[in-house]
């Protein structure tokens, strides 16, 4: 059987848990609107590094 104590330590670690990946998640949503420019130099540089090296088709 559960103690009171060990169900409240358990309770509150996941509470942590939850509001760190709501503070990561915030933290990245306010990132990216901040700096739309620079997201949109990432995308186009992966997108190109992706399109470099995939390898040709031939017939």
């Amino acid at each position: 059987m559960i103690t009171l104590i060990r169900w409240y330590m358990m309770k509150a670690k996941e509470v942590k848990i939850k509001l760190t990946l709501y503070r990561m998640i915030e933290k990245g949503v306010a990132y990216i609107g901040g700096n739309p420019d620079e997201l949109k130099k990432l995308f186009v540089h992966e997108l190109a590094g992706i399109l470099h090296n995939t390898p040709d088709e031939k017939e």
